[in-house]
């Protein structure tokens, strides 16, 4: 707690009188434990822009004299313009008075919105002595107890990355800003980044931490997605809903995985129209109408295929976005051509060129594994489509 003593009075500048207010008040805050940080002395006419300097080395300022009822008592109202405030019978009007046992003229204690905290005592010194004797310890306990730092974190949740690709900005970060703690978590199909600090409120952690929010979001500008819980499924339901638009699913190897994800979350009924489990040939074909050719000559799992299935979704009901994916979990069914781990995935809106792509799954993936990180990019590919516009599969 950075403190300043201000003394104010024009016979203190003339040498009129001899200022032994700021020796006590020095004094007793040392014994305190607070070292003052700066002493200063103003004129009557000077104390705005005395307390504007000292704030900017000071958190705390006492101030002696200029309080009462005579014409030259300016403190009151330079103080209450200063901290933007009104006078309510004769002291600012957010201010707590404090007594005067040894005079008339009280004095008070206000705090800004930023956290400037002004105290201020009469000038007579056997009135300042009593009063800060008696005030100090208890006012000064309060300040440190609103200064105490409290530890904040943000979180940012990414799609259609990893923690490799993560890693080495986070490696700069920290070395940048080493004032924050740093965590990676990763999940199927997506990662969260974690970044923790002290600070006096969620308002300045907030301003301390915006270089690192516009680091992340330059190198991953449309991989970031809001979601309390992390779940993209939410933050496409919630995108969704505020736009009054719905969707519908054509799964073949994730088997309503991705239905089965959104359902879990209340309100999916406003948003998903229906979903088809087309897990056969048989019923790709009479279900979705998916052509006997496609699927002879270039195989279920094919970007032709998972093609036909949006459409054919889109045939049956009056969703504004579809998804389709169709592929090979495992751990049998591959060959060297299409290995355990292909799969094709799908995203469109009704009346607009249908996206297309192979979701990045590996043969070594187990096949839960395979099936929930499909679901789960095809979802990440939906929200970066919605909220960027862009092809979501590169």
């Amino acid at each position: 707690m950075s403190v300043g003593i201000l003394t104010i009075g024009d016979e203190l500048l003339s040498g009129t009188i001899q200022d032994s207010n700021t020796h006590f008040l020095a004094k007793v805050l040392f014994a305190f434990g607070v070292k003052p940080t700066l002493f200063r002395t103003c004129s009557d006419q000077d104390i705005a822009h005395a307390l504007k300097e000292m704030f900017k080395e000071c958190e705390v300022v006492i101030t002696s004299g200029g309080l009462g009822n005579t014409h030259d008592d300016v403190t009151v109202q330079a103080v209450a313009e200063f901290m933007g405030v009104g006078l309510t019978d004769r002291v600012p009007a957010t201010a707590h008075l404090l007594t005067n046992g040894a005079g008339e003229a009280p004095g008070f204690m206000i705090q800004d919105k930023v956290g400037h905290t002004v105290i201020s005592f009469p000038g007579m010194p056997h009135e300042l002595e009593e009063m800060a004797l008696h005030h100090l310890p208890r006012l000064l306990g309060e300040v440190r107890k609103s200064e105490e730092e409290k530890v904040y974190s943000k979180t940012l949740h990414f799609c259609h990355t990893n923690e490799d690709h993560l890693a080495p900005l986070l490696s700069k970060l920290s070395l940048s800003c080493p004032e924050f703690q740093f965590g990676i978590y990763p999940k199927i199909g997506g990662v969260s980044v974690t970044f923790r600090g002290k600070a006096k409120n969620e308002e300045v952690f907030a301003q301390s931490s915006e270089a690192i929010i516009e680091a992340l979001y330059e190198q991953f500008p449309t991989l970031v997605f809001p979601s309390k819980s992390g779940s993209i499924c939410e933050a496409v339901l919630d995108e969704l809903k505020a736009r009054g638009q719905t969707l519908a699913l054509a799964e073949s190897c994730t088997g309503g995985e991705i239905a089965a994800s959104l359902t879990k979350i209340p309100g999916a009924s406003k948003v998903l129209l229906l979903s088809v489990v087309a897990y056969s040939d048989a019923s790709k074909a009479k279900v979705l109408g998916v052509s006997k050719k496609s699927l002879q000559t270039l195989g279920a799992v094919s970007e032709e295929v998972v093609t036909e299935m949006i459409e054919g979704i889109f045939s049956l009901c009056d969703a504004d976005y579809a998804l389709a994916v169709s592929g090979i979990a495992g751990p049998d069914g591959g060959d060297a051509k299409k290995p355990v781990g292909t799969v094709w995935g799908a995203v469109a809106k009704r009346g607009e060129k249908i996206r297309t792509g192979l979701i990045p799954c590996r043969s070594s993936m187990p096949r839960q594994v395979i099936i929930q990180k499909s679901a789960n990019y095809l979802l990440g590919a939906l929200w970066r489509h919605l909220a960027y516009e862009i092809c979501p599969f590169t």
